[in-house]
């Protein structure tokens, strides 16, 4: 009797230890898509860090700077100890979409630009099109094909 009782009882906690071990084995999707989300969009992505980008081997430099209005480019002239927006963003996007006939969002826009040798003008190389602008004027020109292979 007390082989058939100790039996039984074995039987039960088996079951019962089966049918735990069959409700952990379930997979949460929701969860893990939040976290394959999170892994590729991470919540840090604004800027906490400077990093200077130095114009022509002169003392004046800029940086970039992430926030949620978009990127935010800074012009820093030690000498004059000047620290200013090289350009507004949404300002120069309105410039080049007169010559694009295209409107473009200023919160998250990739602008690929370098100094030129006067130091105050940049080129701009934006949606398959290459521009100058001068920081100080604040003029921007479409460059053709004849003026970039002139210079």
């Amino acid at each position: 009797m007390k082989n058939s009782l100790f039996r039984y009882v074995c039987l039960v906690v088996s079951l019962l230890i089966c049918s735990f071990a069959d409700a952990q084995q379930k997979a949460n999707y929701k969860l893990a898509e939040k976290f394959r989300l999170l892994e590729q969009n991470p919540i840090i992505k604004y800027s906490t860090e400077v990093k200077p980008t130095f114009i022509n081997g002169t003392d004046c430099f800029y940086y970039s700077f992430t926030t949620r209005e978009g990127k935010k480019y800074y012009y820093v002239n030690p000498k004059k100890k000047e620290k200013r927006l090289l350009f507004d963003t949404a300002e120069l996007l309105s410039k080049i979409a007169v010559y694009t006939k295209k409107a473009y969002s200023s919160a998250d826009p990739y602008l690929s630009f370098t100094f030129m040798k006067d130091n105050e003008t940049i080129r701009i190389d934006f949606d398959r099109g290459l521009y100058t602008y001068n920081i100080h004027t604040k003029a921007l020109k479409q460059l053709n094909e004849k003026t970039i292979l002139w210079k």
